[in-house]
């Protein structure tokens, strides 16, 4: 792909042509040198009014030069392949929280075998992987919810549930009193809650299940990470929604805390959510043997830890 046509995704991506100059670190002037070019080739590429954006000719040569850089991408992959060299690099897109949980098992799994491939791991939620993705800056990444796209091939792992979790003091302060070890669905409304961020793919499934019942949340506080959201309800700040994959770190915490105050992993009556958890990759992308290594080394790690969810 031409000098050009990379400035072209970038001012794209940043809906402006100076902070794209700024990202590229050359003059406005310059930058638009290179896109009077394009629109003298193409057409009209941009609309100025009444916002920044495209111009359906934009679009189809923006989407376009996506695939071209992923199918340059793919052949350097090949390419590797031919030399049947064990190197190259592997960008991969993880949530935070789910890394510091997930990837150090899977690492070392994966060095076992590829000890000199670079791993770049880029810590994000889902839906900024899914740009990512489309735009060819990511080989795969683990989705949670992730959308289906026919640029985008799925491979399923397990199903997580998504259990409440709470501590004696929380509900007690609530006067939420459980039931057979669960908690009326209704109660929930009484509860205090530290929730992930209106526009994670996990909140947003939450949020869609509780309004059927025309249930709403008292937000005490939005953090978009779940270790810290245990460690403030083990501080008795209030409930949290949790994935399953952090009872590990749940039952971590619950070891400092006295018993007052240590976690319960609490069933809501009616309530039986999960999560997909899937790896994401772009159809058009070449499977390279050490990215094919890569997918079977999440597996091997996370498959048997929660097959029971699957």
């Amino acid at each position: 792909m031409l000098n050009t046509e990379e400035y072209f995704l970038v001012v794209v991506q940043e809906k402006s042509i100076s902070k794209a100059a700024e990202k590229l670190f050359m003059s406005q002037q310059n930058l638009s040198n290179h896109i009077a070019r394009l629109e003298k080739k193409y057409g009209k590429l941009f609309l100025r009014r009444p916002k920044f954006s495209l111009t359906p000719i934009g679009s189809a040569l923006y989407h376009t030069l996506q695939q071209i850089r992923i199918l340059e991408q793919g052949l350097q992959n090949q390419l590797q392949e031919w030399e049947k060299a064990p190197y190259g690099v592997i960008r991969f897109g993880i949530h935070s929280a789910r890394a510091r949980v997930l990837f150090p098992g899977i690492l070392a799994r994966y060095r076992k075998q590829y000890p000199q491939v670079t791993i770049q791991l880029f810590l994000q939620d889902t839906i900024t992987n899914e740009t990512m993705l489309q735009n060819g800056e990511l080989d795969i990444f683990l989705g949670i919810d992730a959308h289906q796209s026919p640029n985008f091939h799925h491979i399923p792992l397990f199903h997580e549930p998504i259990c409440l979790i709470a501590n004696a003091e929380v509900l007690q302060a609530a006067d939420v009193v459980t039931k057979n070890g669960e908690i009326e669905l209704g109660d929930l409304s009484r509860l205090s809650f530290l929730l992930s961020p209106p526009i994670s793919n996990f909140r947003q499934k939450i949020d869609r299940f509780l309004a059927t019942y025309s249930i709403s949340l008292n937000e005490r506080m939005t953090i978009g990470d779940f270790e810290i959201q245990l460690l403030l309800a083990g501080q008795s700040e209030g409930a949290c929604f949790c994935a399953s994959s952090f009872f590990p770190k749940l039952r971590q915490i619950n070891q400092s805390l006295p018993p007052e105050k240590q976690l319960r992993i609490l069933p809501v009556h009616g309530m039986d959510l999960t999560s997909d958890i899937s790896l994401v990759c772009h159809r058009l992308a070449f499977p390279s043997r050490i990215l094919k290594g890569f997918v079977q080394a999440i597996k091997g790690e996370l498959l048997p830890k929660f097959a029971s969810h699957t």
